[in-house]
């Protein structure tokens, strides 16, 4: 009985939303700021369920094929075909796929499956040599937590895996073996927690230790297996090493240690002293691109408004800027072969979203082989542009601002706040920006103080103000937009979720006459 009662309430949940997806018209704007030549309003479906959408392309370390998903019967599926042809093999699996990867010697794809709904992953494999070959499970047991580490590049049909068997509370470090399902193990975890960095054939060279949640420890394997201490820190540091050791003994290291904000240096293991190659004086560096195979940096990325590249090779910036850009546009590395003779780098712009290139080096060719449905609709889409402004107390702060075409006047506005407290919101495409200003409203993204990415300071400025400074971010936010002759002050809206959440219901709480409405 309980069985047809599921199946009935899931029915009518899937025509309902099909409903409001396809059948369901918008409501046209009201407001009188709105009363100009609006653009076309864009369904619903074309931001969050277009079955037309082709994503996450991946290709094979080799050469020989590439990947990606994309739906099949409304479930995204793996599909994958040689690079020179034309032949699409479809790989069906009753798993959700939100990610996947290759093996270092290109015969598998390998994901990690959620099949009890208590986050106990599975590690799975496909085999793309045989199209009937159906997903391999590697499962090490109930209530067994398990996860894919790393596939070094040189490993053949081996990858590194952790998982908690031994002991529920740590992860252990294991090497898989695809074909035969054998593990081996690496390291059996005796503290708080371990993370590792391993080279081109799997073995460990660096690890971090966790003594307690608040104290690390970084350390280099040493020739007769013993471990030299490079660094240690606390819950606000960070020492993130990104290559092996040269023949001179030094490493590529992403760390925030005696500095506020996070910069790229090459530290000397011999000595422990540093050299900055990179820092920028406004943001965190986002993240780093190294070659490889020889692990040296190519390019260092950031966002202190729209995306920042500091290119450390001029061939790799040839290669990067060659891909074809219109207008404020940030580039994503995505995937590459491991000698780096074919790339995928995506494009993204803030009313295209993300279009795919392949870059061949060999044919000194660029191939467009995506292009998000989204862009057939960007001509009624809003660009989004980064500001800041001055809070109350002087600091700045950093926000995105997508303001809907046809505005004549200060328009209904709606402060996003995103969850963490660290984590931020960046310049690019959003399409939760794209639907409300496509609705009429415009749209601030507020980085609040205790926001990742602006640095320690930034950070420890929310320590004890949860609801007391973080909060006037939020109204100064308001009342910058109100200023600025962009926000009806009657007619504004909060909206965010889990620690966003929290603070739109501070917002309603404390200031329920300044804030129309709010979306915990």
């Amino acid at each position: 009985m309980w069985k047809k009662t599921v199946f009935t309430g899931l029915l009518v949940f899937a025509i309902v939303s099909l409903a409001i997806l396809f059948v369901f018209r918008p409501i046209a704007a009201s407001h009188p700021a709105l009363q100009a030549d609006l653009p076309k309003i864009v369904a619903l479906r074309h931001f969050y369920a277009s079955t037309q959408a082709k994503w996450r392309y991946r290709l094979s370390p080799d050469g020989k094929y590439i990947a990606w998903l994309e739906a099949k019967r409304f479930r995204p599926a793996l599909w994958v075909r040689p690079i020179d042809g034309d032949q699409t093999e479809i790989f069906n699996t009753s798993d959700e796929i939100r990610w996947y990867n290759w093996s270092a010697n290109g015969r598998y794809l390998l994901y990690q499956a959620n099949r009890d709904g208590w986050e106990n992953d599975v590690i799975v494999s496909i085999d793309v040599t045989d199209p009937k070959a159906e997903p391999r499970s590697y499962d090490f047991g109930q209530n067994v937590k398990s996860r894919i580490h790393s596939i070094p590049s040189e490993s053949g049909a081996e990858i590194l895996i952790g998982h908690n068997a031994r002991d529920a509370s740590k992860f252990d470090l294991y090497r898989l073996n695809l074909d035969s399902g054998e593990t081996t193990a690496l390291d059996l975890v005796s503290k708080s927690g371990v993370s590792w960095r391993v080279d081109r054939q799997g073995e460990i060279y660096a690890r971090t230790v966790h003594e307690t949640p608040d104290d690390w420890r970084t350390e280099l394997r040493q020739a007769d297996g013993s471990w030299k201490q490079l660094a240690e820190g606390g819950v606000e540091d960070w020492f993130s090493v990104l290559s092996e050791p040269d023949e001179d003994g030094k490493i590529l290291a992403l760390t925030t240690l005696g500095r506020d904000k996070s910069a790229l240096v090459k530290f000397d293991t011999l000595t422990l002293d540093e050299q900055v190659i990179f820092e920028d004086d406004i943001v965190d560096t986002r993240w780093i691109e190294t070659h490889p195979i020889t692990g040296e940096a190519q390019s260092a990325v950031s966002y202190p408004s729209l995306q920042r590249r500091v290119y450390f090779d001029e061939a790799y910036e040839a290669i990067m800027n060659s891909v074809p850009q219109e207008g404020p546009t940030a580039l994503h590395r995505v995937s590459m072969t491991h000698d780096m003779s074919k790339m995928i780098v995506e494009a993204e712009h803030s009313t295209k979203g993300w279009s795919t290139h392949l870059v061949d080096q060999v044919d000194d060719a660029i191939t467009t082989i995506a292009t998000p449905p989204i862009a057939e609709h960007s001509d009624y889409l809003s660009e989004m542009q980064p500001v800041t402004f001055t809070a109350r107390d002087g600091l700045t702060l950093h926000a995105t601002l997508t303001k809907p075409k046809g505005v004549v006047d200060a328009a209904p506005t709606v402060i996003l706040i995103h969850g963490g407290p660290v984590a931020r919101s960046a310049w690019g495409y959003n399409s939760l920006h794209s639907w409300l200003a496509n609705r009429g409203y415009v749209v601030l993204d507020v980085n609040y103080r205790g926001s990742g990415g602006f640095g320690r300071a930034f950070r420890e400025a929310a320590i004890g103000e949860v609801s007391r400074k973080m909060h006037y971010d939020i109204v100064d936010a308001r009342q910058w937009a109100v200023d600025q002759g962009l926000a009806d002050p009657n007619s504004v809206a909060v909206l965010g979720g889990s620690f966003g959440g929290l603070k739109v219901l501070t917002a309603l709480t404390e200031n329920p006459d300044l804030f129309a409405a709010g979306v915990d």
